[in-house]
């Protein structure tokens, strides 16, 4: 099973976010520890081990370190210009 971190930035973006969505993200989260590659995963153009995952309007984009087995969560937020900005 794989181990999720998740920054201080992100926990904030997650609990922003309405009671519904949040826990629609937690339970994608729980399946994400299972399997990292889910179906409908995306590739982030750009990187090496990044990709995202649609739930509802929402992106979750994640990294994978796969000799440590950890998904690190990079950003959560609505599909926007600025969502993945920061990459």
């Amino acid at each position: 099973m794989w181990t999720i971190c998740i920054p201080k930035r992100v926990d904030k973006e997650l609990t922003d976010l309405s009671p519904e969505m949040r826990d629609s993200i937690d339970k994608t989260l729980k399946d994400l520890k299972i399997d990292p590659y889910p179906h409908g995963r995306k590739k982030l153009r750009g990187t090496v081990n990044s990709w995202r995952i649609q739930i509802g309007r929402y992106r979750v984009l994640y990294d994978l370190d796969a000799a440590r087995q950890t998904i690190t969560l990079l950003k959560i937020g609505r599909r926007r210009e600025d969502t993945y900005r920061f990459l």
